[in-house]
C-alpha cells in the first residue's frame, strides 16, 4: 500500500494566534490552549481531539503546515531522549478515555490511549483480570496512561515475572505522519500475518506515529500476593537475591534498593541496602514460596530477620512513583544480562565515591537486569557548567561500562545542557541507521517529535515533498 503524504509547505515560524484559529476548527475553542513549559522553547500550543477523526484532521493540518508534533497523555514523558528541535503542537490524549471492550473469555480488552491504567485495572478487576504491567506510575501526578505506557514500552519491578508491556500488547491504531489511521495486530492473541508493527510502535516514544487505540491479552488477578523483605550489605543481599532466583522459586519481582531510595520510599530509615522478593499467584503456591524465601534469606549476616511485609500492594506502588519524582534530577536506566547487575553496582559506587556533592540512589531488578540510578546533584547556581560538566563525564564513564558488559545506559531526565554533552541513548551505531531508515519510511518530514532520537540525517540532503514514499513496513 501506498500512502500519499501531504504536499508539506515549509514555515521558518509557527504563529500560535493564527495555528489556535485552524486547530479550534476542528476541536472547538475550549480544546485548544497554550503551552509554554518544557520541552517547548518558544510558545507552542496543546490540543485535545475528542474523536478519531479530529485526530487525523489535525495531524494533517500539522503537516501540511509543517509543524511539529509532540504526542502526549499524562505529560510526564514529554523531554524524553535527546532535546527536540522544535515543539509547536502538543497533541493530547485525554479525551481519548473509554475502555471500548473487554472479553473475559479470551482474556482480551481494547482500550483508547487516554485511559489510565489504574482505570483499566479496576474494570477488568471486575472480572478478576489485570494487565500486568508497572510502568513508571504516579497517582498524584494523574496517573500513566495506556497510550503513555505503550509510547515508552516502560515497566518496572514486576517486569521480572509478567514482561514488559510490549508482551501484552496484540493490536492497535495509529494515526501516521500524513494523518491517515491505520490499524496493526489484531483483536485475537493468535495473529500472526504480516510483520509484528505493533512491537515496532512500542517504546517509540511518539516518534513514528500518535497511538489512539490499543488491544491487550490480559491475564487472571493472582490470588495471593505476598512481598519478603530483608535489609543488610548490599553485596550480601545480592547473592542472597539471586540464591532465591536459582532455587526454583518464582518471584515476580527481585529488587534490590540502595540506602537513599530506600529512606525516599519511605520503606525503612535507609540505613541499609533493602531487598524486596515479590510472589503470586495461588494462596498455597505463595505461601510455600514465600516460606521457602524465609529460609534461604536467613542469614547470622543479615542485620535483621527477613519478614513478610504487611503492606505488599503498597510497597510496589511506592516504588512505581519513584522516577517521577525525580523529573528534576539526572535519572538514568541501564539495561543488562542479571548476571552483570553485582558488576555495573560495583562501577557506580567507585564511579560517585569521590564526587561528594552529589547524592547517589538506585533500585535493581536482580532477576531481568534493570538498573535504574538518580544523581542529585548539586544546583548551585554559580557552578552549573562545572556540575553539569561533572555529570556529563561520570555518565560517559558509566556508559562504557554498561557497552563493555554488553548492555546499555540510558538518559531517562536530565537537564538539557547535559544532554547535548552525553549521548541520551547510547544505541551502536547499526541500531540507530535502523531506527532512522524506518522513520524515513513512516515519517519522511520528520513531523512526530523531532530530534528525540537525534538528527533526521535524510532531510538535509532530500526534498521529499510532493513525492509518495512506499511504506512497505504498512502493507
Amino acid at each position: 500500500t501506498n500512502l500519499s503524504l501531504s504536499d508539506t509547505r515549509c514555515r521558518t515560524n509557527f504563529d500560535p494566534d493564527s495555528a489556535r484559529q485552524q486547530l479550534a476548527h476542528i476541536v472547538g475553542e475550549s480544546n485548544v490552549s497554550p503551552y509554554q513549559h518544557r520541552p517547548a522553547s518558544e510558545p507552542a500550543l496543546t490540543v485535545a481531539p475528542g474523536s478519531l477523526a479530529e485526530v487525523c484532521e489535525v495531524i494533517k493540518l500539522a503537516s501540511s503546515e509543517g509543524w511539529a508534533v509532540v504526542p502526549a497523555g499524562a505529560m510526564t514523558w514529554l523531554d524524553a531522549g535527546q532535546p527536540l528541535r522544535k515543539v509547536n503542537v502538543i497533541v493530547s490524549t485525554k479525551r481519548f478515555t473509554r475502555i471500548i471492550e473487554h472479553e473475559p473469555a479470551d482474556l482480551v480488552a481494547i482500550t483508547e490511549a487516554g485511559v489510565t491504567l489504574e482505570q483499566l485495572n479496576c474494570e477488568l478487576a471486575r472480572n478478576g483480570q489485570w494487565l500486568p504491567v508497572d510502568p513508571p506510575d504516579d497517582a498524584d501526578r494523574g496517573g500513566a496512561t495506556i497510550g503513555g505506557v505503550v509510547a515508552t514500552g516502560l515497566s518496572g519491578a514486576q517486569q521480572f515475572g509478567y514482561g514488559p508491556p510490549r508482551r501484552h500488547v496484540i493490536g492497535m491504531k495509529v494515526v501516521t505522519a500524513d494523518g491517515n489511521l491505520i490499524k496493526v495486530g489484531g483483536r485475537v492473541v493468535k495473529n500472526v500475518a504480516g510483520y509484528d508493527l505493533c512491537k515496532l510502535f512500542t517504546g517509540s516514544y511518539g516518534t513514528l506515529g500518535m497511538i489512539v487505540e490499543v488491544n491487550f491479552k490480559l491475564r487472571p488477578i493472582p490470588f495471593e500476593t505476598r512481598t519478603v523483605a530483608v535489609s543488610g550489605h548490599g553485596e550480601d543481599l545480592l547473592l542472597a537475591g539471586r540464591r532465591v532466583i536459582a532455587s526454583h522459586l518464582f518471584p515476580v519481582a527481585a529488587e534490590l534498593l540502595s540506602p537513599g531510595l530506600t529512606r525516599k520510599a519511605g520503606l525503612a530509615e535507609g540505613r541499609e541496602h533493602l531487598l524486596l522478593l515479590r510472589f503470586a499467584g495461588s494462596i498455597n503456591a505463595v505461601d510455600q514460596q514465600a516460606k521457602r524465601a524465609l529460609e534461604l534469606l536467613s542469614d547470622k549476616n543479615q542485620s535483621a530477620a527477613p519478614q513478610i511485609t504487611a503492606t505488599d500492594a503498597a510497597i510496589w506502588r511506592s516504588l512505581a512513583a519513584l522516577p517521577l519524582r525525580f523529573s528534576e534530577e539526572l535519572v538514568c536506566r541501564v539495561g543488562l544480562r542479571p548476571a552483570d547487575v553485582g558488576n555495573f553496582l560495583t562501577a557506580l559506587k567507585e564511579t560517585y565515591i569521590s564526587n561528594k556533592g552529589a547524592e547517589l540512589m538506585w533500585h535493581a531488578g536482580l532477576g531481568d537486569g534493570r538498573i535504574r540510578f538518580v544523581d542529585r546533584g548539586d544546583h548551585k547556581q554559580n557552578k552549573l557548567n562545572e556540575i553539569e560538566a561533572a555529570a556529563s563525564a561520570r555518565l560517559e564513564t558509566l556508559s562504557t561500562k554498561a557497552q563493555v558488559l554488553g548492555g546499555m545506559l540510558i538518559i531517562e531526565h536530565a537537564a538539557t545542557e547535559i544532554k547535548k554533552r552525553a549521548s541520551v541513548w547510547n544505541q551502536p551505531v547499526t541500531m540507530s541507521g535502523l531506527m532512522q531508515r524506518v522513520k524515513q519510511q513512516l515519517d519522511p518530514h520528520d513531523i512526530f517529535s523531532p530530534g528525540r532520537f537525534g538528527d533526521a540525517p535524510w532531510r538535509a540532503t532530500s526534498d521529499y515533498r510532493g513525492r509518495e514514499p512506499k511504506l512497505d513496513l504498512l502493507r
